[in-house]
């Protein structure tokens, strides 16, 4: 299964909503902000519609929640449909990791998600995505 099962034009479409996001953040235009923000949940239930609780859109609509329960239970989710897909798992697993310590002071179950996609990061992984990897294991 591909990774990604979003066309170039639907995968375009979420990119330039998430950046005007971020944009309006670094902005501080909350407004803009808030409405980028619902912009970008209906065009995930849209996404989602069209091809179901797909992982990369479980992540993505989780990396934009404000609710660290919601993140976490929007990574947990990405996770477990990603192994039922046979997909790589260390994205989600590092944003995992992140939330559990920053979020809910789990140290001991944060460094369970890094060390189940250790092999994935080695095999799988960019540079950046190597150094954040090593960096929440030593945060841990």
């Amino acid at each position: 299964m591909d990774a990604s099962p979003l066309t170039t034009a639907e995968w375009s479409r979420v990119n330039e909503i998430t950046r005007a996001i971020l944009s309006a953040t670094l902005a501080g235009d909350a407004a803009l902000h808030d409405a980028r923000l619902k912009e970008l949940r209906s065009l995930l239930a849209e996404l989602k519609a069209a091809h179901r609780s797909h992982p990369v859109l479980l992540e993505t609509e989780a990396d934009f929640a404000s609710d660290p329960v919601v993140r976490r239970n929007l990574y947990e989710q990405a996770l477990r449909a990603a192994e039922r897909e046979g997909l790589v798992t260390y994205l989600t697993r590092t944003a995992l990791a992140r939330v559990l310590l920053e979020d809910f002071g789990d140290p001991d179950r944060a460094l369970d998600e890094l060390m189940a996609c250790e092999a994935e990061v080695e095999r799988c992984a960019d540079e950046a995505e190597r150094w954040e990897w090593d960096e929440l294991v030593e945060e841990r």
